[in-house]
């Protein structure tokens, strides 16, 4: 397969000079320049009509080829938002089952999720009701936010996860923002709030700015419903308005990729119009459009040149090889911003054949490797992933290739210092009109802070089960108004429940022993209704009959309002300490017992007294009901 930079040279025109003629020749000289002249007029216009053809190709080229990598930046960049949110939301269940959540733990983490993100302006999380619980700024905790399309939206569609919301005023900045959320629910699954990020569209259009489309040129993101997302260079008036009747909705719904010719309803300009749908984000398509003066100007050139050198036939191919000239020199400049661009990408850029064999990689190749280029298309890439995962890598390689489909595939690549880090290999497809591949596009990302990140957290998260078992200490939650316990698996294993058992407050107190029922209950009585915390011991019966010693701990959790809306806890077994504690309560009671009885033994001044009383202690001590001392001499007969 030949790439648009590959020039052979075999296949460039060559010049060809005729001999001079004598004057007797004049006549059959005349003829042929009568038929080269028609001939080289037949000729000209069909190299225009050709050459206009290819110009549009070539435009229509460029700009899918620009429409794709946009995408795939766009949809990288909502992808690690949504990432970020999933991964705050994690963080704030593990901060909250450390007992560390609070307004300044959950600022700081937020805070420590922008560091990385430019393009994200502030993180903040919902309550229930649509009141700010916890913000990367201050001064907004409390402030209702349930009138915004990102809280409303998962109480119109519960069953949404990640969602970007209409391009709005900030109510404290006033500068414009795109809403990313994803809802927060509760350990039983129910909602309880969502997480947002603000992603600035000043960021987009910076971005985008450094993209040549020449004077006129524009690049924007719409929703599906038409809302403009969007839109560089920035137009104010018409972010987060609906275009439903724009043309581009049409051809979308017709093919998810591709380009027309049509007017910009915002500033009148026209454009041809190359757009793509994000794969990652089906409710969202990017357009690119380059002004239609600017995809035919060399054309048109040409065509006027060409068409004053026909007037001279001596001249003509002479002028023709120089338009020819120029207009490849156009066409390589064409390439050459493709291949900058690709350059400038932080990711690993490449291109294979239909094939599979790497025929393009950008220079991110050299600065993660430390390798020329030339290794990677030499199937240098396998050599340099991890030992455990060639044959899985090459494997989904195979299988995208045999069955035509995206192919998304986690790696380890041996970078120049000899550091394994994780990558995300993502490849797609590049069909013509017909729907045959053609070549493959792919990038490679870095996402090795991701999983040390998430590895971090399962281990965290196994260090605290894993502390829970051995101090036998288990977690709980009441939830309200139901009045129904949710058990830890370590809180089911201390009270021998089966996992997942559900019990009301009331069946959970009749677990007690009789004579700590009554403790139980005016102890829940008073945090439920005043919010009175405790922390009491109880006697309890297992699930299997057995009698245990529990330490029982509890708070009241509120809403934004003050209301009481559910009950934390932690229960642990005491049962060997109590134990432990009454075995040295009765042997202290024991000591005492015989101190006293020494006692009243040795206030007696005669044998038979001290003898008597000695054997009435004795009695008391043991527990029986009669008691003889007897005394013997030594030697008596």
């Amino acid at each position: 397969m030949r790439w648009p930079w590959q020039v052979d040279a075999a296949s460039a025109p060559h010049l060809r000079t005729s001999d001079s003629a004598p004057p007797s020749l004049i006549r059959p000289i005349a003829w042929l320049v009568g038929g080269l002249v028609v001939a080289s007029a037949c000729a000209v216009a069909t190299a225009l009509y050709y050459l206009r053809g290819e110009a549009e190709r070539s435009g229509e080229a460029l700009s899918q080829s620009l429409v794709q990598v946009i995408a795939e930046q766009t949809s990288r960049t909502f992808q690690t938002v949504d990432q970020r949110l999933q991964l705050a939301a994690n963080q704030l269940q593990a901060l909250q089952a450390d007992n560390k959540l609070d307004e300044n733990a959950a600022r700081t983490m937020l805070r420590g999720q922008l560091k990385t993100l430019p393009f994200v302006r502030a993180i903040w999380v919902l309550d229930a009701e649509g009141r700010i619980l916890f913000d990367s700024d201050t001064g907004n905790i409390g402030v209702a936010m349930a009138d915004r399309e990102y809280f409303e939206i998962y109480k119109r569609q519960p069953a949404t996860l990640f969602h970007l919301s209409a391009p709005v005023r900030s109510r404290t900045t006033g500068t414009w923002l795109i809403t990313a959320s994803r809802p927060l629910s509760t350990n039983a699954g129910t909602f309880s709030g969502v997480i947002v990020a603000a992603v600035e569209p000043p960021y987009f259009d910076k971005l985008w700015r450094e993209i040549k489309l020449g004077d006129g040129g524009a690049i924007a993101l719409f929703r599906k419903d038409g809302v403009l997302m969007m839109r560089s260079p920035m137009d104010e008036s018409a972010m987060g308005k609906a275009f439903p009747g724009l043309p581009l909705f049409a051809e979308f719904a017709k093919n998810p990729q591709g380009t027309y010719t049509t007017t910009s309803v915002l500033d009148g300009r026209a454009r041809m119009i190359a757009y793509r749908g994000l794969d990652a984000y089906p409710e969202l398509v990017v357009m690119v459009g380059t002004p239609s003066g600017d995809v035919l100007s060399a054309w048109k050139r040409f065509a006027t040149l060409t068409g004053l050198i026909w007037l001279a036939a001596a001249a003509t191919v002479a002028l023709l090889t120089l338009l020819l000239f120029r207009f490849a020199q156009q066409r390589e400049r064409t390439e050459l911003q493709f291949r900058q661009l690709a350059q400038a990408m932080p990711q690993i850029l490449f291109i294979t054949d239909a094939n599979g064999f790497m025929v393009f990689i950008n220079d991110q190749w050299r600065h993660v490797t430390g390798q020329p280029v030339e290794t990677s298309l030499n199937r240098g890439w396998f050599k340099r992933v991890h030992p455990d995962d060639v044959a899985q890598t090459m494997e989904d390689f195979r299988v995208a290739i045999e069955t035509g489909q995206t192919m998304h595939n986690e790696h380890r690549l041996l970078y120049s210092d000899g550091s394994y880090r994780w990558q995300l290999a993502r490849v797609l497809p590049n069909r013509d009109s017909s729907g045959r591949i053609m070549s493959w596009y792919g990038t490679s990302t870095d996402i090795d802070d991701l999983k040390q990140a998430e590895a971090a957290l399962q281990t965290k998260t196994g260090l605290l089960r894993m502390a829970g078992q051995l101090a036998r200490l288990g977690g709980w939650v009441l939830e309200l108004p139901d009045r129904r316990f949710l058990w830890s698996d370590e809180a089911s294993s201390v009270l021998e429940l089966a996992a997942g058992s559900a019990l009301t407050l009331e069946s959970a107190i009749g677990l007690c022993a009789p004579q700590s029922q009554a403790l139980a209950s005016s102890a829940a009585q008073a945090c439920l209704e005043h919010g009175v915390p405790f922390d009491v011991e109880l006697e309890m019966l297992t699930g299997t009959g057995r009698s245990i010693w529990v330490r029982a701990m509890g708070q009241a959790v509120r809403d934004a309002d003050g209301n009481i809306v559910r009950m934390d806890g932690a229960l642990q077994d005491v049962t060997v300490r109590v134990e432990a504690e009454q075995e040295v309560k009765a042997q202290l009671h024991t000591l005492q017992r015989a101190a006293e009885a020494a006692q009243a033994i040795t206030s007696h001044f005669t044998l038979d007294a001290t003898m008597r009383e000695a054997a009435e202690q004795v009695r008391v001590i043991l527990g029986a009901q009669r008691a003889v001392i007897g005394v013997s001499h030594e030697g008596s007969p």
